[in-house]
Order: C-alpha cells, then sequence, then structure tokens
C-alpha cells in the first residue's frame, strides 16, 4: 500500500498476524439501540453534572484548595518523618531531606495565609464559577462550538499530517545496516524478517528537507492556534452579550438566539464577527504563540538526541533553553487569551487588548489566578462525571440486565463494545458540555470586573448587570 511517498506492507503492523473485528462489530450493530439510549442519557447527565457544579461550586472551590494545602503539608511531613531511610536510598544527608520537609511545610502556611487573607476574592470566584454554568444552561447553542471546533482541528491534523509525509518522504531511501538486518543489508524488525520501513535516511541530494518538515510543523501550529483563537472568541463574544444582556420582566436574559441546540444565531454572528473584523489579531496573536511552539517542538528533539548520544552537558544547556522557551509561550499564550477575551467585548486591536487584558489580571490576580484553576478543575470534574456515571449505567445494564429490542437484537458475543462505544460517546458529550467552562468562567472575570470598575466610575457601589449568582455577593459585599 501507498501512503504518499511511502509504500507500506500493512502486515508490518501486525507483524503478519491476522486479526479480525467482526465479533466487535457484530455486537455493536446488534447494540445500536442501547448505545443511542445511552448516548442521549449522558445528555442528561451532562446537564445533572452541570447543576451541580452550579450549585456546589463554593464546595468545589474550597476543598480543592483546602486540599492543595494539605497535600503540600502531608509531603513536608512525609519527608521529615521518612529522613532516614530516602537518605539512604538517595545518598543523602537526613538534614537534606529535613530542611526539605520544613520547606513544604512554609510554603503550605503560605498557601494557608494567602486563602484565609483572600477569603472575599474566593467567594467571588465561586460566584463566578456558578455563574458561568448558568451560561452553559441559557445558552446552550455554546456546547455546539466545541463539535464544530473539534471537526475543524481534526481537519487541520489530517491534512498537516498528509502534508507532512510528503514532505519529510522525499529523497527517503531504506538506511543499510548489515550488522542489524539480513545479509542484504534491509533492516527488520527485532526477531522478526519483516523489514523495517522506518529504518530510513535523506538522500545526500535532500539537505533542504529538514527545512521544509520545520515550516511544515510551524504551518500547522499557526493554523491550529488560529482556530483556537476564533473559538476561544466566540465563546468570549456569547458570554458577553449574555452578560450584559437586559432581563425581562421574567427575569429572562433577552438574547438574539442560542437558548436552544437548534437556535445558532448568536454562535454564528460570533463566528463572522470574529473572522470579518478580527482575523488579522487571531492571526498576530496565534503567530507569537506558534513560533514559541515551534521552538518548543526544536529543542524538545534535540534534547532527546543529546540524550542519546550521552553529552550530559549540552543536555543539560538544552533543558534550560526549553525551560525558559516554555515559561515564555506561557506568557504570550496567558496574554494572548486575556486579549480574545478584550478582543470580544471591546471590539479593538490585538495590542490594546492584550494590554487592557494584563492589566486587570495584575489588578485582581486572586480572582484570575482561582478562576484559571479551579474553573479546569470543575470542568474536568464535570466531563468524569458525565463520563463514569454513563459508563456505569451502561456496564451494569449490560451486565446485570436482560435488555429487550429494540436495545439489544439477539445474543451478544461479550458487551465490551457496545460499553467502549458507549463510553467513547459519553467522554464526547462530557468534553462539548464541559470544554467551555474555563474560558466561560475567565470571560466573567473580565465582564464582572469592567462592570465593577465602570460603576466604581460612575459613582455606583458595586457591578450593576449581576447575573443571579454573582447578586447575592454583590448585596453582601458592596458596601463593604
Amino acid at each position: 500500500d501507498q501512503f504518499t511517498n511511502y509504500c507500506l506492507d500493512a502486515a508490518i503492523f501486525t507483524h503478519g498476524a491476522v486479526t479480525t473485528f467482526d465479533p466487535y462489530f457484530g455486537d455493536i450493530l446488534d447494540a445500536t439501540g442501547f448505545i443511542i439510549a445511552m448516548f442521549l442519557f449522558s445528555f442528561i447527565v451532562g446537564f445533572a453534572s452541570l447543576f451541580v457544579i452550579r450549585t456546589c461550586a463554593k464546595v468545589f472551590v474550597w476543598v480543592t484548595l483546602l486540599g492543595t494545602v494539605a497535600v503540600v503539608a502531608a509531603t513536608g511531613y512525609v519527608m521529615w518523618d521518612n529522613r532516614q531511610s530516602l537518605a539512604t536510598q538517595f545518598g543523602q544527608s537526613e538534614q537534606t531531606f529535613a530542611i526539605c520537609g520544613y520547606i513544604f511545610w512554609t510554603i503550605a502556611a503560605l498557601l494557608a495565609l494567602i486563602v484565609l487573607c483572600s477569603f472575599k476574592s474566593i467567594n467571588l470566584a465561586c460566584a463566578m464559577l456558578k455563574t458561568a454554568a448558568l451560561f452553559l444552561q441559557d445558552v446552550k447553542s455554546a456546547m455546539v462550538l466545541p463539535i464544530i471546533s473539534t471537526i475543524i482541528q481534526l481537519a487541520t491534523m489530517v491534512f498537516f499530517g498528509v502534508m507532512l509525509s510528503f514532505v519529510a518522504s522525499i529523497g527517503l531511501q531504506q538506511d543499510s545496516q548489515p550488522d542489524e538486518g539480513d545479509e542484504k543489508g534491509v533492516c527488520l524488525f527485532p526477531g522478526s524478517d519483516q523489514p523495517d520501513p522506518f529504518c530510513v535516511q535523506w538522500a545526500s541530494d535532500s539537505r533542504f528537507v529538514p527545512y521544509a518538515v520545520i515550516f511544515t510543523v510551524f504551518m500547522y501550529f499557526w493554523t491550529a492556534l488560529l482556530f483556537q483563537a476564533v473559538s476561544k472568541f466566540t465563546t468570549a463574544y456569547m458570554v458577553g452579550e449574555w452578560y450584559f444582556a437586559p432581563v425581562d420582566y421574567h427575569g429572562e436574559k433577552q438574547l438574539p438566539g442560542g437558548n436552544t441546540f437548534c437556535d445558532c444565531k448568536l454562535l454564528v454572528r460570533g463566528i463572522c464577527r470574529g473572522i470579518t473584523h478580527h482575523l488579522g489579531s487571531f492571526a498576530f496573536g496565534s503567530l507569537l504563540v506558534a513560533i514559541c511552539r515551534t521552538i518548543q517542538f526544536l529543542l524538545s528533539w534535540a534534547k532527546r538526541k543529546e540524550k542519546a548520544s550521552g553529552n550530559a552537558c549540552t543536555a543539560c544547556i538544552l533543558r534550560i533553553m526549553l525551560c525558559i522557551v516554555t515559561c515564555i509561550e506561557r506568557f504570550i499564550a496567558f496574554v494572548s487569551e486575556q486579549a480574545y477575551i478584550q478582543i470580544a467585548l471591546l471590539g479593538r486591536g490585538f495590542c490594546t487588548s492584550a494590554k487592557a487584558g494584563f492589566g486587570l489580571a495584575v489588578r485582581h490576580p486572586i480572582r484570575f489566578a482561582i478562576i484559571s484553576r479551579v474553573g479546569f478543575v470543575l470542568g474536568v470534574v464535570g466531563c468524569f462525571l458525565t463520563t463514569g456515571t454513563t459508563a456505569l449505567v451502561s456496564w451494569l445494564l449490560l451486565t446485570k440486565v436482560n435488555l429487550p429490542e429494540p436495545f439489544i437484537y439477539g445474543k451478544l458475543a461479550s458487551p465490551t463494545a457496545p460499553f467502549a462505544v458507549s463510553t467513547f460517546l459519553a467522554l464526547l458529550v462530557g468534553e462539548v458540555m464541559f470544554h467551555p467552562y474555563t474560558m466561560c468562567a475567565k470571560t466573567i472575570v473580565h465582564c464582572f470586573t469592567a462592570d465593577e470598575e465602570m460603576s466604581h466610575s460612575a459613582g455606583r457601589a458595586g457591578a450593576t448587570h449581576t447575573p443571579q449568582p454573582l447578586q447575592k455577593f454583590v448585596e453582601d459585599h458592596c458596601d463593604k
């Protein structure tokens, strides 16, 4: 079989073994009704998980923060209590591990002090996380965006994967290694007579191919990050429209569409506005991050190569350089994300928006830190609840209940395949429903902070466009 410029024998992937998946496909077809039912059930579980997070966000936040302090303190205690055995195991003095234990205790004490001194900011972050869950319940079309983004990202990955295969295979030829191959000098798989197609080298006249490979990798990063920027902008745009939308006499937000999965007017408007008005800003922000990621890619490749060669000094220098570039990449990615949110809210250019967004983060570091970390944790928890609950129910039904038609037709050879498909679909549903959660929470921080600062400038006590979960916080603290 030919793949791009490369001819492959499909048998090399199984070393000549024949694998059949017919029984598994048969079980999946027989359990189609069951799989569809569990797919719909996973949506119910997803909305229930959103309700749980909205109701218990404060508990999750405090458990996460106090748990972090407890883990750090426990780590210090373990190092101090086991200093003798650790010193023997690693060849260090007992005093070294005792000092490490004291350092961990000091860090735990500082974290506990920061948590206690940030009580108001933490409660505000809890209210914002609840507001993010309320947004996803109100604007259901926001959950369609991850589906679109996933399809585009997969298509991008496949396209550049094929392009990279074409580019990397230009001028390739079989690398002859008589010591590891057969009598003809052809590389073989270890312990097999099958030729290894990956034992290759570039021809001497293909010196420009590595540069073409690097350029292809860079273009992949740039394109994928550009699509991510459009996705983040669209989510932020929808959150901003929802946050500042007027409320009718029923207490409902008056939105221009987006209240159902099928009503995607607000979603389409956000995508179109981003592409037609701010594509240059997205391209510039994604370009900066793509440059850093390409350098990371090259340094990681060089580090592995030097590690294999045994040059410890060069490997250490490469690790230091990789650490520095990684820090720069994370900083630029953070600033770019804040810029995309400000672009969605104010419609300004990238540099102006980056300055405004970074200024907000500097003025309110506790809010941004808690929302970023705990929002991510809650998104993972919600995805885990959706996937885990659906998987548990699927396994119990498949193994403990004699399901009738139309759920199951005939007798299954094994419940493994229907269970795996149901769990995978539940994972997709959980990812679709909770993927926008962190970005929603970050945008709400921007909205609330801007609302608060505008209200203070106008002489009012607190933010005026507060959704219901934030109203109680404002009422309790605006005069304090």
